[in-house]
């Protein structure tokens, strides 16, 4: 097992990405004490915590979503409910609860587990799909 100075390196860094991915609204700080440092922990196990504290603390304070066209990102500060309502309901499905998808691009649909599937797009990529995303599919698609 790494000492927590180890994994206190690891997780410096996964902080440091995630202060580019966030900007000016993630504020880090550190504290620990010297016997901390010293101990063995199962590795990566703090930075999963962490990273899961940063995800939940992320999505809940700041909505912004993340839209993918032409190979490109774009990133927008608004919910994906409220983009919703600004696309046009025959040209775009939620299929997700975290994705909305231009139904030109789909390329296929295949199973993937009970009562999911996979949506495949005409640049390779693929999107899970839920069982209600698959209903509202259908319903654009018809």
């Amino acid at each position: 097992m790494p000492a927590r100075r180890d994994e206190l390196t690891l997780i410096e860094t996964f902080l440091a990405i995630e202060e580019v991915r966030f900007g000016d609204r993630l504020r880090r700080s550190l504290d620990v004490s010297d016997d901390a440092l010293a101990m063995s922990v199962p590795a990566l196990l703090l930075q999963q915590a962490l990273q899961r504290i940063a995800i939940r603390e992320g999505s809940r304070v700041h909505d912004y979503l993340v839209i993918a066209s032409g190979g490109k990102q774009y990133r927008k500060q608004q919910t994906l409910a409220q983009l919703e309502t600004q696309l046009n309901p025959s040209r775009f499905a939620r299929i997700h609860r975290s994705f909305l998808l231009n139904v030109e691009r789909i390329a296929r649909i295949e199973p993937y587990a009970k009562d999911s599937w996979q949506v495949f797009l005409s640049d390779g990529s693929h999107l899970p799909m839920s069982r209600s995303g698959y209903q509202r599919l259908r319903t654009v698609l018809d």
